[in-house]
């Protein structure tokens, strides 16, 4: 029943058709630009044109302006005011429009290139069907027989029966002004409007209008061979053939007549109930349709009826890959292989499914096979152009796809390429342009619209990124691709709620795994994207979130850079971290195939609490970029200032040019601190170079350069307790080489070689001094093995470093003296972990290191077991456990050149690399559970011993083993009652032991805290946020200095119970133009006693902090 619809078109599309990507590979596009300058030399020109020919499929004429002859109509030609179109059966065509409009003509129609009254386009519909997307709504009207269209901003189809008089518009997005003489009708997306001859308008919802538009979709082949033509009449002996019905049902689809080859599966079906053919091809059918239950079953019944079924593997291959399925897609297709060894068809689906996997030499090679076999198919060159691209030959790829177009202009996956290519080359305008075409070629593919929308978020077309995500999440509820994206659009809206609802979701579709990638590997740069996933969750406060999910992607692939990524980001905001996060960051650098995101001085080594909150940038990445991989420059400048002399500045530069990606940066912190001597003086400066000879192979080169001045930076409990007079200062260098080389798709091979150099000196005051000049070395091999269910890491680490110190002293009654000390640090590491993975639900990680360290205070080698089970009863309850020894050699040289390793620094969430001595021998055991009740519930516990034997030196120069012991336990609750609104509650419980002698102010020391958080986050880009802390603490702390060098450190009791305010106010400039924010720590100026376990590194300021910092992109 007709009914009027609403007047107003509605902020979003709340219900469209449901339709996968038929083809779940790498996808490309042709370029318009390229096009149209062909299409200048071909057919008959005219100066004001009116549309272009990008393709013809069967035969399409034209009638030229005050002409009577109907001429075939060619690919490339330029149409003029005047000119008639007509398509003829199993015919259809592809036109673009002078401002980029695309118009998609079918089978039996004909149109009129009329003169527009005032400018702009005015396209006659005389009969038939056609299907237009256009960006400009102003320039573009459309005449019919019985009605009149204009457009506001829209995709939608036209189909005029002359002989039933009426014209039919079905919207799919926007709105369509219907006129007609008898009255008006405003018809927004998801409705379908009829005039009829005389009458007014009418309209009424429709549920799924992309059905209707299916007539313009792309069917990728399955039958190797010569086929039927559609209109092909059977003879006498073909009319019983089932095999005949299914392979002019193929012919059909070439062209996409739906019910005609519907109508031939039906007939092959009833001659042959299970014809292997045609089940196969009515799978494909529901694939499009997002049914993936019902296509299954279709080939389960092909094979049963013929084991021996070629196009029923190839047809499973789409299924399994639909559904990111790789290794059994590819299990499919190797049969059909086996079966046909020629078939192009089946070495072209090996080839699109080894890209997808990363094995690039497999996916050339039976490309290039199949390209010899089936000269007219464009698909195999598809599959070399974009292997090009993951070798960054953008020429190369732009031949192969130019090539693809050439022989099947109709074909979106050549067209998606070019575009890709086109915004790789930093022609965005060029690749939007192309991209859209690839859409007009195949409406209902939900990938196409997952990547026209991360193009429409970089060009700051936000109203159509949420519109085209909204059309690939119906079209394929299944894909976790357009969730993904849609999260990161949401974050870059000042939505973060909201963001991690749907990576939650994503995350469902994705096998319960955070999807730090698309199904189909076109993105190489995934930096901005996982650092995104880790600023969703540092938004909203859910740290352990953040943690939870790059566990989880590690733990299913070990070579997943984003993983790495998400936990260096991740660490950056967790105590005693700095080794664990800087060692994250250097894995992710090495495995990252280019990097066009700033990377800051001050990521690559330690960083202090205050720096990190106070400083002009956080020890993380930031979500500013753009959201596709293209050359060009990225800038980044902040800087912050407050009380306390806090100021600071950090610019970054970051550029991509094909296969060499650089960076370069300055940092600066300072602050006067919270009393004399307190000061803090950072700068650093860095440059990175990386650089892929080919695919395979990846080089890195990074210098940096830091110095640091401060005074006594130690916070105890007994905050009188600090030297006055006492300054530290140090200049440290260092110089990385890293590389990665694939040696096939399972085998890889990582290696760093570091050098570092630091000179420091410490001034008492006096006459007393300390120069102390180090040079550190180290080389790290690893080797990684990859496999669907089960892999290995393993490696070696060689270190050394050398200390030459100089001390002057003035000692009371002898004068001045001086001592020369020079020592050496070795160190060699050897490892190995494997992750195994026996139950779908279940990971185990179970690995041995033997660790051999020399040094003044210890000479000791160790075999050292690691255990690691990770289990999820439930989709969402994942249960942790962890038991491991570790011997910790690290060299790190200061407090600015922590030492980074390749080998794992955690197991199933437990971090094996804590910041501590050179010899600790320590046992860690530790168990958690992480539940969501809900998508905006979630809470859990985790509790965790660490028992540690380290050397330290003890009176008269002896040394001591000193006993540390860890006993630690969390609890968090997470919690979004509002789509703008977070709550976050944590209760933390740490228990710390030094004996026999105490090395950080304190024997004994037991933290309570309890935060919470409260954060409202507003669509306008403001944010606010409080958190109050109730700290109790208690304990034996330093309670004095030793009066004599033999005298032991004065202790006391001390216990304080205190509450801490701090609050926030934020700004998100729109386009990520950047960030604001102004801080307030310790609020209430709250005065207390308090010691975090590194004295050092206090992480709460004893006094009111104002601070604002301001971050700004350029790009």
């Amino acid at each position: 029943m007709a009914s009027t619809p609403p007047q107003k078109v509605p902020t979003r599309c709340l219900r469209r058709a449901l339709n996968p990507s038929v083809r779940a590979r790498a996808l490309a596009v042709a370029g318009v630009a390229g096009l149209l300058s062909t299409a200048a030399h071909a057919g008959r020109s005219c100066e004001d044109w009116s549309a272009a020919v990008s393709s013809v499929e069967g035969l399409v004429e034209v009638r030229r302006n005050e002409t009577t002859t109907w001429v075939a109509l060619s690919t490339n030609e330029r149409l003029c005011t005047g000119d008639l179109v007509k398509a003829g059966n199993a015919s259809r065509a592809m036109l673009i429009l002078p401002d980029g409009g695309t118009l998609r003509v079918d089978e039996n129609s004909v149109i009129n290139i009329a003169e527009p009254p005032s400018g702009g386009s005015l396209i006659e519909v005389l009969r038939g069907l056609i299907h237009i997307i256009s960006r400009d709504p102003r320039s573009l009207t459309f005449r019919t027989p019985y009605a009149n269209a204009g457009l506001e901003g829209t995709e939608f189809d036209i189909r005029v029966d002359d002989v039933e008089r009426f014209t039919e518009i079905v919207v799919l997005e926007g709105e369509v002004v219907v006129t007609a003489p008898a009255g008006q009708l405003n018809v927004p997306n998801n409705y379908v409007a009829i005039a009829r001859d005389g009458q007014a308008p009418t309209a009424a919802p429709i549920d799924r209008p992309i059905d209707r538009m299916r007539w313009a979709s792309h069917y990728p082949p399955l039958i190797d061979g010569p086929l039927p033509a559609a209109a092909a009449v059977p003879s006498a002996a073909q009319a019983s053939d089932a095999e005949f019905y299914a392979s002019r049902a193929a012919a059909h689809l070439t062209t996409a007549r739906l019910p005609e080859a519907e109508a031939d599966i039906a007939t092959a079906l009833r001659l042959a109930p299970r014809n292997p053919t045609a089940l196969s091809l009515d799978a494909l059918l529901a694939l499009a349709r997002a049914d993936r239950t019902t296509a299954r079953e279709r080939i389960a019944e092909a094979l049963a009826g013929d084991p021996s079924s070629v196009v029923a593997r190839l047809a499973l291959s789409h299924v399994e890959e639909s559904r990111g399925a790789f290794a059994e897609a590819q299990r499919a297709v190797r049969e059909a292989l086996e079966l046909e060894p020629e078939n192009a068809i089946a070495l072209t689906r090996l080839a699109e499914l080894a890209l997808g996997d990363g094995d690039v030499e497999t996916a050339i090679r039976n490309a290039t096979r199949a390209k010899g076999l089936a000269p007219q198919q464009s698909a195999p060159l598809v599959v070399l152009g974009f292997a090009s691209l993951r070798a960054f030959d953008t020429g190369a790829a732009e031949r192969a796809f130019s090539e693809a177009v050439d022989l099947e202009p109709d074909a979106p996956l050549p067209r998606l390429g070019l575009a890709l290519a086109s915004i790789r080359r930093g022609d965005l305008a060029r690749g939007r342009s192309q991209l859209e075409l690839a859409v007009a070629l195949a409406p209902p593919s939900s990938q196409l619209r997952s990547y026209m929308a991360q193009l429409y978020a970089a060009l700051d077309r936000g109203d159509l990124t949420t519109t085209q995500l909204g059309l690939a999440m119906e079209f394929d509820p299944l894909d976790p691709t357009p969730w993904l994206y849609s999260a990161l659009d949401k974050l870059r809206g000042n939505r973060p709620v909201e963001a991690m609802r749907e990576l939650r979701l994503a995350a469902q579709k994705n096998g319960s795994r955070p999807p730090l990638r698309p199904r189909l590997p076109l993105d190489d740069d995934l930096a901005t994207r996982s650092s995104g996933l880790a600023r969703v969750y540092t938004e909203l406060g859910f740290g352990r979130l953040a943690l939870l999910d790059a566990w989880t992607a590690i733990g299913a692939d070990p070579t997943n850079f984003a993983g790495h990524r998400l936990l260096a980001d991740a660490y950056s905001t967790q105590p005693r971290h700095e080794i664990a996060r800087v060692s994250e960051l250097l894995v992710s650098q090495l495995l990252q195939p280019s990097n066009v995101t700033p990377i800051k001085p001050h990521l690559g080594q330690q960083n202090l609490f205050i720096a990190q909150r106070l400083g002009p940038s956080p020890t993380s990445f930031d979500e500013l970029s753009s959201p596709v991989l293209a050359n060009g420059l990225k800038i980044r400048a902040s800087g912050a200032a407050g009380g306390h002399g806090i100021s600071g500045d950090d610019i970054s530069v970051a550029g991509l040019h094909d296969r060499i990606s650089y960076s370069a940066g300055h940092y600066r912190f300072a602050t006067d601190g919270f009393r004399p001597n307190n000061d803090l003086e950072q700068e650093a400066v860095n440059a990175f170079i990386q650089y892929r000879p080919s695919v395979d192979t990846n080089l890195q080169w990074e210098l940096r350069s830091s110095r640091m001045t401060h005074g006594d930076l130690t916070t105890l409990f007994n905050r009188d307790l600090y030297s006055g007079i006492v300054r530290f200062r140090e200049e440290a260098d260092s110089f990385r080489f890293g590389a990665k080389h694939q040696l096939t798709p399972n085998h890889a091979l990582l290696g760093s070689v570091i050098a570092q150099g630091v000179l420091a000196g410490i001034d008492s005051g006096t006459d007393s001094t300390i120069r102390t000049e180090q040079n550190a070395y180290n080389v790290d091999v690893q080797h990684l093995y990859r496999s669907t269910n089960f892999s290995i890491e393993s490696g070696v680490l060689a270190a050394s470093q050398t200390v030459d110190e100089d001390l002057s002293l003035v000692l009371p009654g002898f004068g001045p003296s001086a001592i020369t000390d020079r020592r050496t640090n070795r160190q060699l590491g050897l490892y190995a972990y494997a992750h195994l993975q026996p139950a779908p639900n279940l990971d185990l990680i179970a690995g041995i290191s033997f660790d051999s360290i020399s040094n003044r205070l210890s000479d000791d080698d160790a075999a050292n077991p690691k255990l690691g089970v990770t289990w999820r009863p439930t989709e969402r309850t994942t249960v942790r456990a962890a038991m491991f020894e570790t011997l910790f050699g690290s060299l790190t040289t200061s407090m600015q050149n922590a030492q980074p390793r390749l080998e794992r620094v955690q197991l199933a969430g437990f971090t094996q690399l804590l910041f501590g001595g050179i010899a600790d021998r320590t046992t860690v055991r530790g168990v958690g559970i992480d539940h969501a009740f809900s998508a905006d519930v979630s809470v859990g516990w985790q509790a965790d011993t660490r028992d540690t034997d380290r050397p330290a030196v003890g009176a008269l120069g002896s040394t001591v083993a000193v006993q540390l012991g860890e006993r630690a336990q969390e609890m968090y609750v997470y919690w979004t009652p509002t789509h703008n609104l977070s709550v976050a509650a944590s209760y933390e419980h740490e228990r710390f032991e030094s004996a026999p002698q105490p090395l950080f102010g304190y024997s004994k020391m037991t933290t309570e805290r309890l935060p919470v958080e409260v954060r409202y986050f507003a669509p306008t880009g403001w944010s606010v946020g409080a958190r109050t802390s109730h700290v109790r603490q208690s304990g034996e702390f330093q309670n004095g200095f030793p009066q004599q060098p033999l005298d032991p450190v004065p202790m006391a009791h001390g216990e304080d119970d205190f509450w801490v305010l701090d609050a926030f106010v934020g700004y998100r400039l729109p386009n990520r133009r950047g960030l604001l924010s102004l801080n307030a720590d310790n609020l209430l100026d709250e005065t207390f006693q308090f010691q975090d376990i590194d004295p050092t590194n206090p992480s709460l300021f004893p006094e009111r902090l104002i601070s604002f910092r301001f971050t700004l992109a350029f790009e």
